[in-house]
């Protein structure tokens, strides 16, 4: 396990999966208020998904991969990437 610790000021923009439950969309609303771009995946709409996107947070509703928005897929743009399963993972994508 990398027990290293990367430094969240490298980061412009975060994606969530999960960003429709009560502790992801904070999470988002925060990042939006440092003005992060800010984006991600929930299963359903709901009134709590619509505030965020009147907010300016692009949430998208089908898991297909080409459905995540064009700023999230460039792996090479500083992106932060978090689950509801981990509280907090910082980094890139690496799914085995």
């Amino acid at each position: 396990m990398n027990t290293s610790r990367t430094n969240i000021n490298q980061f412009d923009r975060a994606y969530l999966i999960g960003i429709g439950g009560i502790g992801m969309s904070a999470i988002a609303r925060y990042f939006k208020s440092i003005n992060w771009v800010v984006g991600g995946y929930d299963k359903t709409p709901t009134l709590l998904t619509k505030e965020l996107e009147k907010e300016g947070i692009k949430i998208h509703y089908n898991d297909l991969k080409n459905a995540i928005p064009k700023d999230f897929q460039d792996i090479k743009k500083n992106s932060c990437y978090l689950y509801p399963c981990y509280p907090i993972i910082f980094g890139r994508v690496n799914i085995h």
